[in-house]
């Protein structure tokens, strides 16, 4: 399996130019697992997040995959992909927290707007456990459908139903309120680089009316509000540094923390 020969979503006009063989050869060692774990029981397989919006950074971004099954999945099941997802990173220590794969059944696919169901994960910094998901899935469900690459399976669009720009508001709107309280316990650059660039990010969706990668809505905010500019720039450094687990001292926290407040402010 290739992303490079993988088919694009057909309402997707941009193919992806060049994918890194290392995203490629991971997604297809996944594909090839979950077939054989799941066999009957899968529907598709989905790349979303970077990749396939094309900001990829080798060694910094994460991938994301969406995996859809016929029926729901089952604890042996379950157990059988915890199992695998340790044994897939232990032999590729470069992927360690930069995996995030999402395991949902087609039926709570297309009713997670009324309803929360189970849904395996695994995520960086995080094991694989079963959660409850919805509507707090909409931003991503929202992105697989414009523009997922799709590795096996049908179109994402005849799997999940129309999320309309209303709706796509209101969930930014809502996911920025989680942020004053998180960043009280996190101060490393890693994680004030990510909140800086999520502000970004839900900025320009919801005053632009579009999506776009982190990297794009950074040199748009920066621009567009000069007054955050340097630690925006600063943001997108302490995102591609070796170091980004380090300490920000409690002065630049600050004005992480600010201009988390300022976002909320400005969105609500």
């Amino acid at each position: 399996v290739s992303l490079r020969s993988a088919p694009r979503c057909q309402y997707v006009q941009q193919v992806v130019d060049a994918v890194h063989p290392e995203v490629s050869d991971l997604v297809a060692d996944i594909h090839a697992r979950v077939m054989l774990l799941l066999s009957q029981n899968l529907v598709g397989l989905y790349v979303f997040g970077s990749v396939a919006s094309e900001a990829y950074d080798p060694g910094v971004s994460d991938v994301d995959l969406l995996v859809v099954t016929a029926q729901p999945l089952v604890a042996a099941e379950y157990a059988r992909l915890r199992r695998m997802h340790v044994e897939l990173v232990a032999g590729r220590k470069q992927w360690k927290d930069r995996i995030e794969v999402a395991y949902l059944s087609r039926k709570a696919l297309r009713t997670f707007k009324q309803r929360t169901s189970e849904m395996g994960i695994i995520g960086p910094g995080k094991p694989f456990q079963v959660v409850k998901a919805g509507r707090d899935w909409l931003l991503e469900w929202h992105d697989v459908r414009e523009h997922a690459i799709v590795v096996a399976g049908p179109d994402p669009g005849t799997l999940i139903d129309p999320i309309t720009r209303a709706e796509v508001d209101a969930c930014i709107r809502d996911y920025v309120l989680l942020f004053p309280g998180q960043l009280r316990d996190h101060r490393h650059r890693g994680s004030d680089a990510y909140a800086v660039l999520t502000m970004c990010r839900a900025l320009h969706t919801n005053l632009m009316g579009e999506a776009t990668t982190k990297r794009a809505a950074a040199e748009w905010a920066a621009w567009e509000y000069p007054q955050w500019h340097d630690l925006i720039t600063q943001a997108q450094q302490w995102r591609l540094a070796a170091d980004n687990e380090a300490i920000n001292s409690a002065e630049i926290h600050a004005q992480v923390e600010a201009f988390v407040n300022f976002t909320v402010q400005t969105l609500h």
